[in-house]
């Protein structure tokens, strides 16, 4: 008995680390990739709806004149946004 619980434990403490190492590089919400190839990972994106500002993310400018960013990915939008990636033309 007492074997079995430790068995049930120990599978329970691995399933749940196991969880949190696959999930652990989706940690911060945006990604962004930069003309020279950096990639930079954040979630505070910050004036980034006023048009005279300079967008910023982690206080890390998006509009730098020798280094723009190329794309910049939301990763909350995951499945709203390639919903309809499938369609052919």
């Amino acid at each position: 008995m007492k074997r079995q619980v430790v068995t049930l434990v120990a599978t329970f403490m691995l399933s749940v680390l196991s969880t949190h190492l696959l999930f652990a590089a989706e940690a911060h919400r945006y990604e962004a990739v930069f003309s020279d190839g950096a990639i930079l990972e954040g979630n505070a994106l910050h004036r980034w709806n006023d048009r005279y500002s300079v967008p910023t993310l982690e206080g890390v400018s998006l509009i730098a004149p020798g280094n723009p960013v190329r794309w910049l990915r939301d990763r909350r939008l995951r499945e709203k946004a390639y919903q309809y990636s499938t369609a052919g033309f």
